[in-house]
């Protein structure tokens, strides 16, 4: 056997081993780093052609780094809503710069050079122009809501056209009422006025109390128009006969301080306005005309107020039978609670990320509103894909190409907010696989050191 190739088998055994020691000094400096994953060495041999069956020629070690990219990191808990981790497959995507261009058949690729990158490093943080950006700073791309309903999403398959996720300069639109539930207890022991005349209430609401007829029990129920203006709806009732209340409702429609009677053409007797109860003072839903020809309850507001006219109000009052409602006891007349929806214009306040990545912003009249769905990427491969500075990894031809999903489908992980994923780096293994790295070093030195001491003692021969 030749010396030399005895001593170059040496020197690529270091060689070898200092990049196994480079992998392995790659994950200890990155074991806080959010995303990280944790690199490897693997050794082949290096074979000579030895020429004939009675020689050896050394053919010595190469080293190839890999990259542990599908091990899952442990996902730890964060303070921050804008944090995101993926539990199983798949990749976010992120962008070197914004990409603001359109969403959905738009250019192939982003109009301002910006590159596009997969990574599990979810940190991200809102920036001074409103982008979602990671400590690497990579922009995180989703899919933009269509409005005005904002309840799909523009999906483009092309991770090209995706937009950065961006909350700048959002504000919570106003939003009309369109149901009213109500809890109400109406006095059973209350004495009954025979031969009331509908539209009584009214007068007397009306005239400050000097005309008209008062009513046993009455609330205004405030609700919000399409411009988000508070307005009050008035019912008022009385009872007219033995488990049966008449209900009459009222709301000034043109601003003018008059209360106008809502109740509906068909309904306006006494007989077709009742609230009736069964005599356990359960409601009678079947029998309570006021809801059967009021519900929902059109409000024709004036042309004059320039708001959307006739806004519909849903009433529910209880279910029929149950005591979830409006109810006759003998208990004082009151209102228990009621729900009513619909909210003032709102001030922007923060986000949410739910696990299927949708991203809703959130205002502090208690409203929200989906703005975009992040995706996740996956591939056949992930530990082919090409790694970059920042934990964000490239497509290669080892990795295959990537396939764009909706968290939780086709193969692709759940999105947890409030979490990040840890470093896979195990530090104990590190340690272990450093000290057998090292001893292989100084095996290899040895080697060299040996076959120099054999190569003295041939040149000493001619001494």
């Amino acid at each position: 056997m030749s010396l030399t190739g005895a001593m170059i088998s040496g020197i690529l055994g270091l060689q070898a081993q200092a990049q196994a020691m480079g992998a392995i000094s790659d994950n200890i400096s990155n074991v806080n780093t959010v995303g990280y994953k944790r690199a490897g060495t693997q050794f082949s041999t290096l074979v000579t052609d030895e020429g004939s069956a009675s020689t050896y020629a050394a053919g010595g070690v190469q080293a190839r780094p890999r990259q542990f990219v599908s091990s899952q990191g442990v996902l730890a808990a964060s303070t921050s809503p804008t944090d995101l981790a993926i539990q199983g497959n798949g990749f976010l995507v992120v962008s070197s710069r914004p990409v603001a261009g359109p969403g959905n058949g738009g250019p192939a690729s982003p109009s301002n050079g910006a590159t596009v990158g997969y990574t599990r490093a979810g940190n991200f943080v809102v920036d001074a122009n409103g982008n979602l950006r990671n400590a690497a700073g990579y922009y995180l791309q989703g899919w933009p809501a269509i409005p005005p309903a904002n309840t799909a999403f523009a999906s483009s398959q092309n991770v090209q056209q995706l937009r950065t996720v961006n909350v700048a300069g959002l504000s919570g639109n106003a939003t009309a009422s369109t149901s009213l539930a109500a809890r109400v207890n109406l006095q059973a022991s209350t004495a009954a006025t025979a031969g009331y005349v509908f539209g009584s209430m009214g007068t007397y609401l009306n005239s400050g109390g000097t005309a008209g007829t008062a009513p046993d029990f009455q609330r205004t129920f405030q609700i919000h128009d399409s411009q988000g203006t508070a307005r009050g709806v008035t019912i008022a009732f009385k009872k007219v006969a033995a488990n049966q209340w008449t209900a009459e409702a009222y709301a000034d429609l043109n601003g003018s301080g008059t209360q106008s009677l809502l109740n509906s053409a068909a309904s306006r007797t006494n007989a077709a306005s009742s609230i009736a109860f069964n005599t356990n003072g359960t409601i009678d839903t079947a029998a309570s005309t006021f809801l059967g020809n009021n519900s929902p309850l059109a409000i024709n507001w004036g042309a004059a107020l320039g708001i959307a006219s006739p806004q519909n109000l849903t009433l529910n009052f209880g279910s029929n039978g149950l005591a979830d409602g409006f109810t006759q006891l003998n208990a004082p007349s009151t209102l228990v609670n009621s729900t009513i929806d619909g909210a003032a214009p709102g001030t922007f306040t923060g986000v949410t990320i739910d696990n299927q990545g949708i991203v809703q912003a959130l205002f502090d009249n208690g409203t929200r509103r989906n703005i975009y769905q992040v995706p996740i990427v996956t591939f056949t491969n992930p530990d082919g894909l090409k790694a970059g500075a920042g934990n964000v990894y490239q497509e290669s031809s080892a990795s295959g190409a990537g396939s764009i999903n909706v968290a939780g489908q086709g193969g692709s992980g759940q999105l947890q907010a409030n979490r990040l994923e840890q470093a896979n780096v195990d530090l104990a293994t590190e340690f272990t696989t450093m000290v057998t790295v090292q001893r292989a070093y100084s095996a290899n030195s040895k080697t060299i050191q040996s076959v120099n001491d054999m190569l003295s003692e041939i040149i000493n021969l001619k001494r």
